[in-house]
């Protein structure tokens, strides 16, 4: 198993809670980083690679057969043929471009929501005097920001109003490493924040870390 701290650095991580600092000092809202390797092992992206492999190799076998005029493959190559397509297409779907395109947008997506709902309630985010905690949820391989935010906060916030910073934050995710997404995501979720009128109090305390929550993959 790895862990999110391969992806970030110690100054990195110290950087992510400044900025998580700095965000709260405009907001009445306590931010929560979580950060996980990925969220599922994909197995299906994995099978869907040898069974896709398996069948273009064959499919590629009869093709040649059929250019050379032989019409009649032997069984033992196509098998063969199948056997060493379906471990390829096997090792294809190990890397993590292959892996991603198999598992499909959706099923990582689903995947990265089910595991920030468990990050919730580890983080303890619901812990704050006003319910007011916000978890900022990233899953780096499935490169996905999931925000959930307490009871205090989906009163002046809605669940869509994050929809704008989710999708600019994923697509830095795609774009380069993650520490600047997550800064960008912490920026934009002090500034929407504090837009909705959860401004600070004078007896605001630190309710919850600001360090970031770094996790061993699934």
């Amino acid at each position: 198993m790895s862990t999110a701290s391969l992806w970030l650095s110690a100054e990195e991580r110290e950087t992510i809670a400044a900025a998580v600092r700095a965000a709260e000092a405009r907001t009445a809202a306590e931010v929560v980083v979580y950060v996980v390797p990925r969220c599922d092992g994909y197995a299906h992206a994995l099978w869907k690679g040898a069974a896709l492999g398996s069948v273009g190799a064959a499919l590629g076998l009869a093709a040649v057969a059929r250019l050379g005029q032989w019409w009649g493959a032997p069984v033992e190559w196509t098998a063969l043929a199948s056997g060493a397509g379906a471990a390829l297409g096997y090792l294809a779907a190990l890397t993590d471009p292959v892996r991603r395109w198999l598992a499909t947008p959706e099923v990582m997506e689903q995947r990265a929501r089910e595991r920030a709902a468990e990050a919730f309630l580890d983080a303890q985010v619901f812990r704050t005097r006003e319910r007011t905690g916000v978890l900022l949820f990233f899953a780096l391989f499935e490169r996905w920001l999931v925000v959930l935010a307490d009871e205090g906060v989906t009163g002046r916030v809605a669940a869509a109003d994050w929809d704008d910073t989710v999708a600019r934050v994923a697509a830095e995710m795609r774009a380069q490493r993650a520490a600047p997404a997550i800064l960008t995501a912490i920026g934009l979720a002090g500034e929407l924040l504090a837009a909705r009128g959860l401004a600070p109090r004078p007896d605001d305390a630190n309710e919850l870390p600001d360090a970031p929550r770094l996790e061993e993959e699934e």
